[in-house]
């Protein structure tokens, strides 16, 4: 009875871990993501200031 429960309960703390860690991962590449589109963004906000500028 005892294996199983801690059976059990590790099984239950590896599903813990895991979702913690996928929550970790998420909050990761929304991060990276973040950063990626704002400088793609802010480049191409300057091409196009460049663009007005040379015309």
């Amino acid at each position: 009875m005892n294996k199983s429960r801690n059976q059990k309960m590790s099984e239950e703390e590896r599903i813990k871990q895991r979702n913690l860690s996928w929550r970790e991962r998420r909050r990761i590449i929304s991060r990276v993501l973040f950063i990626v589109l704002s400088i793609v963004a802010a480049l191409i906000v300057a091409f196009a200031l460049w663009i007005h500028a040379v015309e």
